[in-house]
């Protein structure tokens, strides 16, 4: 039987890769190593945006939740914080907090940038609320998981 490895591109550092099976953090030396979705830390919890074929789910701690069509992300913000929200089906899945600061991703893994690209809730609310975004990077994921 066949395991499959998901491995995860740092939002902030383009050069690091989490092995999600093994939890080690991987220097992206080359580009020989193909990405399922972006992680991110909030505050000590680790989350991320796993894409496995066209299935996406979003993933914060210990909590794991498909993201589909009754999904829906939202952002709400203070001063120098932002609090995302996770729905699905209009009831509260995820929510967590976390400090905007000025530590922003230095390029895009696809080569092109959104603004919320620079912030992960804000990246997270694109994706999640975009049924085109996600079969964009969905499609992106497939075809270079074809080529390797």
């Amino acid at each position: 039987m066949k395991t499959t490895n998901f491995f995860l591109q740092s939002y902030k550092k383009n050069n690091e890769v989490l092995d999600l099976s093994s939890g080690q953090i991987l220097q992206k030396t080359t580009s020989n190593i193909c990405t399922n979705g972006w992680y991110n830390l909030v505050g000590e919890k680790l989350s991320y945006i796993l894409f496995d074929k066209r299935l996406v789910s979003l993933c914060v701690g210990e909590t794991i939740c498909i993201i589909d069509a009754g999904s829906s992300a939202s952002l709400i913000h203070s001063a120098n914080e932002s609090i995302f929200q996770l729905y699905q089906d209009g009831e509260l899945q995820i929510m967590f907090s976390y400090k905007r600061n000025s530590e922003n991703m230095l390029e895009s893994s696809f080569g092109f940038s959104e603004d919320e690209d620079f912030d992960w809730g804000k990246f997270l609310v694109g994706v999640i609320n975009s049924p085109e975004r996600i079969k964009l990077i969905a499609d992106y994921i497939l075809e270079n998981h074809e080529v390797s």
